[in-house]
């Protein structure tokens, strides 16, 4: 329309003399190219013998700024001298479609996007036209407006469509971002934030007819982010899947089911390495179904989701395996809990070669606990030998929540293992103390071998620790949040070692997710009773997916049997003290 309406405009000015007068120049900017004016006659003859004009040359070099009341500066290079104007197009995601958004006189080369919204990402792009045409675009650029919020210390708050959203696994990504996996009505989303927690992208996978559930998240080292969880069809028949993302925009790359491994529920997993810490594929984890009833598979795959091998193993009835790590050395650990034959629970331990061998399996009761009932449990490789770094002569710690009532009343309470290499316990602590209770729900070791231990209770809200293997308590804060906010569920650390944590929430009645970042004087943690967590941010970006079925792979082993033998009990836990009070 914009073209028609040019060269009407045209048509107008030359019938009404422009190319004629004592001058023969054309009133219209640029000048319509025509012969010779003649000598002031009609004008609008133009003569026979001119070239036909051309489309602009395209602009080049278009920069976004960020200005500091949030608006975005655009500048660009005007390479021609027939425009009639410039169109400036804009889109509000990566992968969103360009919309005209400005139309700007000839010869302009910057201009002010003021309509742009804090916290939010816009994309550019700019074109010249003119009579005959419009020319090529400018290069595209992008700009982030950032929030009003630092970086350092953040709540956001993200829904999908309404469900009932549940975090499943959080991590802290190379770029400075986030990453946060959950799942909602038999369907499974992958948020990657920035900085700020803002989202970059969000993808929601379909499984189809399948109830899907997403376990557990990693970062490749080109940033695409790994997922893992299990399709269930039937209740009966739960099998696997894998999954890859792009970094970039969260576009899907792999999805597949795990072949050769049916009737099996994944729980965890984590990059596996060389000693020289290059990726070499992934290790996961999960418990088996029907055939591998109460077995313990641990399982490897490369990056794109085929399965290298297998090993089930076999235990006590009733065994779960909810998380795996690898040491420096190469070999993996696995940690669950075993049914007792007094029908409690215990911690249980694996220790595997690199490929996939085991090596050995203890189980861990605490005597001094009542029913000692265990249903989170979780590990990490840990500097327990002291010389300062994490190598092939250190073992892990393995945190659980242990009942140690001797009646019916039931009073969960935090139990730390620290284990050498063969899984001999080097020390044991419970932490008491009325912020310091309840339900533990995540474990992460920081830079420096700090351990840092997640929790919820009813009382005081989610806790989160910094203890020693040895006992000492470093700090300790609770995150008494709003009405509304549910316990801490996965936790993370920064590249700077600070804390991130990922809950549910109903809020207006809607469930969502709901990410902290806490910042290092941990002020923040302590005016969250009065917070309020940023405008709900909407995922609705659906893929739906039909897995294909992965290559199966190879058992590395035969079915073993657990050996009583090597049950190595606690007698008397420690109760742990407290060195560094933090205050409200």
């Amino acid at each position: 329309m914009r073209f028609l309406l040019v060269m009407l405009l045209s048509v107008v000015l030359s019938a009404c003399g422009g190319g004629g007068g004592d001058s023969g120049e054309s009133n219209v900017n640029p000048p319509v190219t025509g012969g010779d004016s003649g000598d002031g006659g009609d004008g609008g003859d133009g003569g026979d013998g001119g070239e036909a004009e051309q489309p602009p040359i395209a602009p080049q070099n278009l920069t976004p700024q960020v200005l500091e009341n949030g608006e975005v500066k655009l500048t660009w290079t005007d390479n021609s001298d027939s425009e009639q104007g410039f169109i400036v197009q804009r889109r509000l995601s990566i992968d969103g479609v360009y919309e005209d958004y400005l139309t700007l006189g000839a010869n302009t080369t910057s201009t002010t996007d003021t309509n742009v919204e804090r916290g939010g990402s816009y994309w550019y792009r700019v074109f010249a036209f003119n009579a005959a045409g419009d020319s090529g675009y400018s290069n595209e650029g992008g700009v982030r407006v950032p929030s009003l919020k630092s970086a350092d210390e953040w709540a956001n708050y993200y829904v999908v469509d309404g469900y009932r959203v549940r975090s499943a696994d959080l991590l802290a990504t190379a770029d400075g971002g986030y990453v946060v996996g959950g799942n909602f009505d038999g369907n499974t989303v992958v948020i990657k934030m920035d900085s700020f927690g803002d989202k970059v992208w969000a993808r929601v996978l379909d499984g189809g007819l399948d109830v899907q559930q997403i376990a557990a998240l990693a970062e490749l080292p080109d940033g695409d982010i790994v997922i893992a969880g299990t399709f269930d069809a039937d209740s009966l028949n739960q099998q696997p899947f894998f999954g890859r993302l792009s970094g970039v925009d969260g576009s899907v790359e792999v999805q597949k089911r795990v072949g050769g491994v049916s009737e099996t529920r994944l729980n965890a997993l984590v990059l596996a390495k060389d000693r020289d810490g290059s990726v070499n594929g992934v290790l996961m984890v999960g418990v088996g179904e029907r055939e591998y009833q109460d077995k313990m598979l641990l399982l490897k795959l490369d990056v794109d989701g085929n399965v290298l091998w297998h090993s089930p193993v076999s235990s006590a009835n009733s065994l779960t395996a909810t998380n795996v790590a690898q040491a420096a050395d190469g070999s993996i650990y696995v940690v669950g809990a075993a049914k007792m034959a007094d029908a409690h629970y215990a911690p249980h331990v694996f220790k595997f070669d690199a490929s996939g061998g085991e090596l050995w399996q203890r189980r861990y009761p605490v005597t001094e606990a009542g029913s000692y009932v265990i249903t989170s449990v979780d590990l990490a490789p840990v500097d327990t030998d002291g010389n300062g770094v994490i190598d092939g002569d250190d073992g892990i710690v393995v945190a659980a929540e242990v009942d140690f009532t001797t009646d019916t009343t039931i009073d969960y309470q935090p139990l730390l293992l620290s284990l050498d290499g063969f899984g001999n316990v080097q020390s044991a602590y419970r932490y008491q103390s009325d912020s310091f209770l309840g339900d533990f729900s995540d474990l992460a070791v920081d830079s420096s071998g700090g351990i840092w231990l997640l929790g919820y209770e009813s009382n005081a809200g989610t806790w989160i620790a910094r203890v020693g293997i040895a006992g000492e308590i470093f700090e300790q804060f609770n995150l008494r949040a709003a009405p509304g906010l549910a316990a801490g569920k996965h936790m993370d650390l920064t590249q700077d070692d600070q804390v991130i944590v990922a809950t549910h929430t109903d809020i207006d009645g809607v469930d969502g997710l709901v990410i902290y970042r806490f910042s290092a004087d941990r002020q923040f943690n302590f005016k969250t009773s009065q917070l309020k967590v940023s405008e709900a941010q909407a995922v609705s970006e659906a893929v739906i997916v039909s897995p294909v079925e992965g290559a199966a792979g190879v058992s590395q082993q035969t079915l073993t049997s657990y050996d009583a033998a090597l049950e190595d009990r606690v007698p008397e836990v420690t109760i742990a003290t407290m060195l560094h009070e933090s205050s409200p």
